[in-house]
């Protein structure tokens, strides 16, 4: 599950029931390195346009749909997704609403 409190996970699935907001991702420092260095075997099944947008200095977000982000913070995500979104922070794009710390 996601790194959220229970009214912020509540507060997520309102917003997105009801206002369908648009979420972007983009990959802490530590993703980033991982990236580049390409070791890990979760990076290494990344497509390479990912991987070249999160190695753009700064990196690019990525835009992620709302069913994802629900999936996310209802833990019922993929492992695949999962190791990216714990690697990263996602944001409302009108930066209302932000899960993760950008400094891990």
């Amino acid at each position: 599950m996601a790194n959220v409190s229970k009214e912020e996970a509540a507060t997520l699935r309102q917003m997105i029931k009801f206002h369908d907001p648009e979420f972007y991702f983009v990959p802490t420092p530590r993703l980033i390195e991982l990236v580049s260095k390409g070791e890990h075997p979760k990076v290494k099944t990344l497509p390479d346009f990912i991987k070249i947008m999160f190695l753009n200095n700064p990196p690019d977000p990525v835009s992620i749909s709302s069913i994802l982000v629900l999936k996310y913070i209802n833990g019922s995500i993929d492992e695949n997704n999962k190791f990216l979104f714990d690697n990263g922070v996602l944001r409302v794009i009108d930066n209302t609403f932000t899960i993760g710390k950008e400094d891990c």
